[in-house]
């Protein structure tokens, strides 16, 4: 299995990682936006901006907006293994973040507590918790 990236998207800012099979069929992707000046993300939650201050030093990180596997892949362990490879891309492609955020909000049936644990498992922490979505934090 392989990454491909393209870096430049026509609809938005940011990049997308689509994982490939050995066959070549594409089995999912994940969308990265890079975040400078960012309090404003946090804007609507719970953070104050001294919190944001001791979570983002350099005031910018990568926010992870889409982690998607294609129904046919799904419930294979491709996610496990997107996630699970995603840091050596990030730190090739985005060498000066640290930081990265991502708002784990559920998609079809897929129990909320569910997904904050599949994240936790890749070092992802809750920072804020509603009832339909988590903001969670990762800081390398």
């Amino acid at each position: 299995m392989h990454f491909e990236v393209l870096d430049e998207r026509e609809d938005s800012d940011s990049i997308r990682l689509k994982l490939y099979h050995e066959s070549g069929e594409e089995i999912g992707y994940i969308d990265i936006a890079e975040i400078i000046n960012g309090y404003w993300w946090f804007e609507t939650e719970e953070v104050s901006e001294e919190q944001y201050d001791s979570m983002v030093p350099d005031d910018k990180f990568l926010l992870i907006q889409m982690v998607d596997v294609y129904p046919k892949f799904r419930r294979k362990g491709y996610a496990n293994i997107m996630m699970g490879t995603l840091p050596q891309y990030l730190k090739q492609y985005f060498p000066k973040y640290d930081v990265f955020v991502l708002n784990a909000s559920p998609i079809q049936s897929l129990p909320l507590e569910i997904l904050i644990e599949f994240y936790k498992k890749f070092g992802y922490e809750e920072l804020t918790k509603s009832d339909v979505n988590c903001t969670m934090i990762k800081n390398n």
